[in-house]
């Protein structure tokens, strides 16, 4: 490593500016031959767990326990260290390491080089296999996307609380206090460890002298590193704010300019007016080239604006580690630069102009096939949450009657059972939040239960009684379709036998859906009463989802994958989302293949649903394709 650097140093140095552009193809090639080979690397994975699983192997959080209690499941977990793995190497190490490459003007030789670097990313992860390394890996993949600094791998950086678990946090004063207490905590952490990986895949260092190395460093130069790094940083948001503003909102502002006076969700049959032969009117062609236009503009500035988003990561690994070599090195032995080849250089831009081209030439097939998308979408379903969500008090008949009014499809209710066998609504494990008595549904009676005073979810004060499933029933029938949750201990087969009794003698079965966050139960509903709708609850899941028993899979808002959803559509299943609450959800769930969305917010989601409604065909198409590049 030494020996590399004194020969570098007989090359004529460049500034930080000049270098920059010079490295920006390198850093596009990089991350677009290390998408494409982490691409095929996750298929072949993913293959081979189906192959040595099965395919009838389903785990998801409504049966996890089947997880370690089969040996698929262990050889599944396998197969998943493998990918979490095959992505930390290959798009994090190697990302190092050839920032290294960058700044130490070697290229092209057999050290070198996208493959190179994704080789010593691979071999460098036996050294986070130890006691003191795994710690670091698994911060690095699954605490620091919660915070947002530091460096992780896309596999993991959308990783995060669910909200139904935030939710709780955040409505509660102590779990509050402890949650930010733990992240000013982790953020601290992360400030005093961010040398760690260089420190680790540079200069080979194990992961205990690394961190010991890192808090060295911050020690010595923060009041250097922290306002310089910062700037830097804001320097290149500023880059992307005007990427974004140049290749996603002045197209859309141009193509709504260009295309308001046109008629909204036009039925444009190509293949129609193809095989009848006749000529398109003025107003068709002009619809098709808007149409056409709208495509290319998605995709063509998405990409360009994905290819900004590409090099300013990849300038932040480079600025970062030669903070760090700075710091590291005299100066004697320190920078960094050499030109890149020539021909190797042109090489990278034809590619990446080339891929520009490609992308252009596919808008045409896809613009014309814009009317296909407008024919196979179906409305999406509204189910208040908790009965009526912000509406009306939760669990409450009042909040059916409201959604009701609301004209949702379906009003979601939560069911528990009482130590002598009746069935009350409600949602948590105990009456503490709402009543103040800290004794859970199966410890007390039907009549202690209904003496309890509700607090009013909504704040009018109004004195309020738990509910019965009867009371429920009474209020949905032949109005609205009642989700029931079998929640909580007494969620059991017991439970399913008895609603079920309870169901059929207010003959109200077309009325109810029966659904759960445990498996075995709606499995046991769905075997023994077909007759019922049957639907799971879940919110992580592997495998052929479309084999699991039961008619609707509702899925938590980030399971809720469009390879999922469509698989779903594929083997006859319904779908939902929970629980959506806010506007930029509500536009993505709204706007998808599923068949119903889990909200509080009601009235929301009725103006959302009422604006996607209106929108012009460009805003449309950036729906349908502009998240193609993420």
């Amino acid at each position: 490593m030494t020996e590399n650097r004194q020969n570098t140093n007989r090359q004529k140095q460049i500034g930080w500016g000049r270098l920059t552009w010079e490295i920006l193809p390198e850093l596009w090639h990089f991350t677009f031959y290390t998408s494409l080979l982490l691409t095929v690397t996750a298929w072949i994975i993913k293959k081979a767990a189906e192959f040595i699983t099965g395919r009838n192997l389903i785990i998801t959080t409504a049966n996890l326990t089947d997880l370690f209690t089969h040996w698929q499941g262990y050889a599944l977990l396998f197969f998943g260290a493998l990918v979490v793995l095959a992505y930390t190497s290959m798009e994090l190490f190697a990302s190092f390491y050839f920032a290294d490459d960058l700044l130490s003007g070697r290229q092209g030789g057999r050290y070198t080089g996208v493959l190179a670097s994704v080789k010593k990313g691979i071999l460098a992860l036996k050294r986070f296999m130890t006691p003191s390394g795994i710690p670091v890996l698994l911060f690095i993949l699954f605490v620091i996307p919660l915070i947002g600094i530091g460096f992780t791998v896309s596999l993991t950086s959308t990783y995060y609380i669910p909200n139904f678990i935030m939710d709780v946090v955040l409505s509660t004063p102590l779990y509050m206090m402890i949650y930010i207490i733990l992240i000013i905590v982790v953020v601290l952490i992360c400030l005093r460890h961010i040398f760690v990986l260089p420190a680790i895949l540079i200069d080979g260092f194990d992961p205990q002298s690394a961190r010991q190395k890192s808090n060295e460093l911050i020690r010595l130069h923060w009041r250097d590193f922290f306002p310089k790094m910062l700037k830097y940083m804001l320097k290149l948001g500023m880059i992307e704010i005007v990427g974004y503003l140049l290749f996603l909102v002045l197209p859309a502002v141009l193509l709504t300019i260009f295309g308001m006076d046109l008629p909204k969700h036009y039925s444009l049959d190509i293949l129609t007016i193809l095989e009848s032969g006749r000529a398109m009117s003025e107003l068709e062609k002009r619809i098709l080239l808007v149409r056409i236009l709208s495509v290319f503009a998605v995709l063509e500035g998405g990409y360009l604006n994905s290819v900004v988003s590409m090099m300013t990561g990849g300038l932040v690994v480079v600025r970062f580690l030669r903070f760090y070599l700075e710091y590291t090195r005299p100066v004697t032995d320190r920078l960094y630069l050499s030109r890149p080849h020539r021909y190797s250089y042109m090489a990278k831009l034809i590619t990446f102009f080339a891929v520009a081209v490609l992308i252009g030439l596919a808008s045409i097939p896809v613009g014309a096939a814009f009317d296909l998308y407008l024919q196979n979408k179906v409305p999406v379903g509204v189910i208040a949450h908790r009965a009526g969500g912000t509406l009306a008090p939760e669990n409450s008949v009042e909040g059916v009657y409201a959604a009701v009014r609301y004209e949702c499809c379906g009003s979601e209710i939560d069911v528990q059972r009482t130590s002598d066998g009746y069935y009350i609504i409600n949602h948590d494990n105990d009456f503490r939040r709402l009543a103040g008595v800290s004794k859970a549904p199966q410890e007390m009676t039907l009549e202690e239960i209904r003496s309890l005073h509700l607090k009013d979810t909504t704040g009018n004060n109004a004195d309020l009684q738990v509910a019965t499933i009867e009371e429920m029933l009474d209020a949905s029938k032949d109005r609205i379709t009642l989700f029931i949750e079998l929640k909580g201990e007494t969620a059991d087969r017991r439970m399913v036998d008895d609603l079920v009794s309870l169901i059929r003698e207010k003959d109200c079965v077309e009325d109810v859906a029966l659904i759960s966050l445990n498996y075995d139960v709606i499995d046991y509903a769905e075997t023994k009463y077909p007759e019922f709708e049957t639907g799971l609850l879940f919110f992580g899941a592997y495998g052929d989802i479309g084999a699991l028993n039961c008619d609707i899979l509702i899925m938590e808002e980030e399971t809720a994958t469009d390879s999922r959803l469509e698989r779903a559509a594929d083997t006859g299943k319904e779908t939902a989302v929970w629980t959506v609450n806010t506007e930029t959800s509500m536009r993505k769930y709204l706007d998808s293949g599923v068949n119903a969305i889990i909200t509080d917010n009601v009235e929301l989601a009725g103006t959302v649903q009422e604006e996607l409604d209106n929108r012009m065909d460009y805003e449309i198409i950036r729906s349908w394709i502009g998240d193609i590049w993420n």
